[in-house]
């Protein structure tokens, strides 16, 4: 190749290179200048976005279905929205007969049984299990067993169990393996056979024969101590049995007397309820003091870790949340009622100006002995 075709050659392939150079950086240009990967923050051109589609366009198939939903337990009553009275006219009692109020004590009389009784609780709070000596089971005895259960040869995993604490004679065993475990001792084993029906509730040994193989692992009695000097001493503030049969018997007879004058007492406040009328604003207080007893109640509920009260009277009590609300109503209804009585005792009868150092209070706890003092009580 002569001198002159390379110097061409060379220049032609200078000239190429230089082309694809600037080629290059107009594409790169113009990628920059049309915004990909660099978009203006103030404005939407160029960016690219993963956009959520709405959620009418899922399918109710799409959703998964969940059993965690915890179901209303019940419902609080409705907090009543205290609104201004519709008069003026303050609620307000007419007494009608508020002395020499009839009404009967009568308390019931504590007999050697009750005590008898007592001493009875007093000796079951007292009873535990003991190892059991060297005998056979008997009724009432606590034993450990392993059972293991096989039908046609096969063994029954569901109906097997290890080292399980049952008291003999009582639900926790049925009746046909209790009656084969008698007399039995610790360490020995037994087989029972049982037949189930076709309709037994449980389909893996529904209409088979079963045979129970069953170990006697450990075993305990119920230990009763005897009613002795020595045990009163040891779990009551009492020295002997004679001194305890007297001094539970005149407690027992305390106690029943407070009952009884509480229940001649209650019986006194409703008469008097009975007797008068009422008028002005009655459904304003009313509905005031029940507003104010379901707060006092929901800070009780929450205290003892419910929700409110209405949730913890149907856990505890087994109450409705409309037996609830029925309840409270009763209760500020009353007390609404019988404290405007008292306040009208107070007004006819003066106290104010014969206790002038008293508080409303303690008015009200005035008027309500001048009730039950001038009571005629039928007992006392």
């Amino acid at each position: 190749m002569t001198d002159t075709k390379k110097k061409i050659l060379i220049g032609v392939i200078a000239g190429l290179a230089i082309a694809a150079i600037v080629i290059i950086i107009v594409i790169l240009t113009s990628g920059k200048d049309s915004g990909e990967g660099n978009a203006d923050p103030a404005n939407n051109e160029g960016v690219t976005s993963a956009v959520t589609p709405p959620i009418t366009d899922i399918e109710p198939t799409d959703i998964e279905p969940t059993n965690s939903v915890t179901p209303q337990i019940t419902k609080e009553p409705d907090n009543p929205v205290i609104t201004e009275p519709v008069s003026t006219e303050p609620a307000k009692a007419a007494l009608g007969v508020y002395k020499g109020i009839k009404a009967a004590y009568a308390p019931k009389e504590i007999t050697d049984e009750d005590v008898t009784k007592e001493l009875e609780k007093l000796q079951k709070e007292n009873s535990d299990f003991k190892i059991l000596p060297d005998r056979g089971f008997v009724e009432t005895d606590m034993a450990i067993v392993s059972i293991n259960a096989f039908a046609d040869d096969k063994f029954l995993q569901d109906n097997s169990f290890r080292y399980v604490q049952v008291v003999l004679g009582t639900e926790d065993l049925p009746d046909f393996m209790a009656e084969a475990i008698y007399g039995k001792k610790i360490g020995e084993f037994v087989q029972v056979y049982h037949d189930y029906p076709e309709d037994f509730e449980d389909p893996e040994i529904a209409g088979k024969k079963v045979l129970y193989d069953i170990e006697l692992v450990d075993g305990f009695e119920y230990y009763v101590p005897d009613i002795t000097d020595t045990f009163i001493k040891q779990y009551t503030e009492y020295t002997s049995v004679s001194e305890y049969k007297s001094g539970t018997k005149s407690k027992l007879q305390e106690d029943e007397n407070k009952r009884a004058y509480t229940e001649m007492v209650d019986g006194l406040k409703h008469t008097l309820i009975e007797n008068c009328s009422y008028s002005g604003n009655m459904d304003y207080e009313i509905k005031k003091a029940y507003v104010l007893k379901t707060q006092e109640y929901n800070k009780e509920a929450e205290e003892y870790g419910y929700p409110d009260a209405a949730t913890m009277y149907l856990l505890e009590y087994n109450m409705s949340a409309e037996e609830y609300q029925n309840k409270v109503k009763s209760e500020v209804e009353f007390g609404v009622k019988y404290q405007l009585a008292l306040d009208e005792i107070i007004a006819v009868e003066k106290l104010s100006d014969s206790y002038p150092e008293y508080s409303k209070a303690e008015l009200r706890n005035a008027a309500e002995q001048l009730v039950i003092d001038s009571a005629e009580i039928e007992g006392m």
